[in-house]
């Protein structure tokens, strides 16, 4: 639970909730980057979902795997752990994700999200965020199961583009075109879900502009929303290095 806002109170959120929105962030931008890429305006019924589903799913688990080992480890090991802990352990992406969860609760719980999402597919929908805030696994571990509330919002929404970009790279034939007002709209939509039950509230000036009013309302504060912006232009300069990657912009 997150502390009363001060400014020496260091905010966090239980690592449950963290790796709920981690698997619904998976779950999102995946499927929404494949939507993307057929840039059809049916794709988002059910049939058409059941469709993508049965296009790729034996590539899902894979791509979970990639894509969540790394952003489940960090918000439970130092990059120094992880390292060691891969180099101890090779390939074995099962054996691998249990470490990453560290705890069986939250290995369980990471499971049963997945399992969660994917039924949702397989019946041609994505899940909604106020029923999955609703479903979710709640922290059940010792009070100290707890991250720093800005750091989960940078892993999240760094995992979430991550994963929208996958999505998005499944059916390109060249260069990746990002769209970024939906980009925007599937990090805060996970966002959401993480920080859904923070006690943070900032108060915004009645001139606030309205994208930015649309942003600190998800984000709860504005230190959480530059978190998050800061972590969505990160991952764009990583991509772009890495890959034929280019941003569309409004």
């Amino acid at each position: 639970m997150n502390n009363r806002n001060t400014e020496t109170t260091i905010h966090t959120t239980d690592r449950h909730t963290v790796l709920a929105a981690l698997v619904r962030g998976f779950f999102l931008g995946f499927t929404e980057g494949i939507i993307s890429s057929n840039d059809d305006r049916e794709t988002a019924k059910p049939q058409r979902i059941k469709q993508i589903m049965l296009n790729h799913y034996e590539e899902i688990a894979g791509e979970f795997h990639a894509n969540m080992f790394i952003p489940i480890a960090n918000i439970n090991y130092s990059y120094e752990e992880i390292i060691e802990k891969v180099s101890a352990n090779g390939n074995d992406f099962s054996s691998l994700m249990r470490i990453a969860c560290k705890t069986e609760s939250l290995y369980k719980a990471m499971v049963d999200e997945y399992k969660m999402n994917f039924q949702c597919l397989l019946e041609g929908r994505i899940m909604p965020a106020r029923e999955y805030i609703s479903a979710y696994t709640r922290d059940n571990e010792s009070n100290d199961s707890a991250i720093a509330t800005d750091l989960a919002v940078d892993i999240v929404t760094g995992a979430t583009a991550r994963s929208y970009i996958c999505g998005l790279k499944k059916n390109a034939t060249g260069n990746v075109s990002i769209n970024q007002p939906r980009l925007y709209r599937i990090v805060m939509d996970v966002i959401n879900v993480l920080l859904n039950g923070c006690n943070e509230h900032e108060e915004l000036p009645d001139d606030t502009d309205g994208i930015f009013r649309i942003m600190i309302k998800a984000c709860r504060t504005r230190r959480n929303m530059n978190v998050m912006l800061e972590s969505i232009n990160n991952t764009y300069r990583q991509l772009i290095e890495e890959e034929d990657i280019s941003i569309r912009k409004p």
